[in-house]
């Protein structure tokens, strides 16, 4: 059953497994504790959807509504620039699979 759901993502929500699965975003490594700004997050997702059939890019209230219902322990912050303070990987994982209600093999 969760092989079929993890089968089944599409956008934003494939990105987050596949950032999860190689704990990077882009060619910034996932480290707990540290702020990523939403223009990042989204240049990587657009990077990462180039040469789909159905490319266009990402609405930052597309990636808010998806961080916040997949991703919980990651809290939006500061006041000059928009994005995230990530939360350590195994908790976003531990969160990714509460989302999708099974366990998932990350190696």
């Amino acid at each position: 059953m969760i092989e079929q759901k993890l089968l089944s993502l599409q956008g934003f929500e494939r990105f987050l497994f596949e950032v999860l699965t190689i704990e990077k975003i882009g060619f910034k490594e996932w480290e707990s504790d540290e702020f990523i700004s939403t223009e990042l997050l989204k240049n990587a997702y657009d990077d990462f959807r180039k040469g789909t059939t159905k490319y266009s890019t990402v609405q930052f209230r597309e990636i808010k509504n998806v961080m916040g219902k997949v991703l919980p322990s990651i809290k939006r912050g500061r006041a000059k620039v928009r994005g995230y303070e990530l939360c350590h990987i195994n908790q976003a994982r531990e969160d990714f699979e509460k989302y999708l209600g099974g366990k998932i093999d990350w190696s």
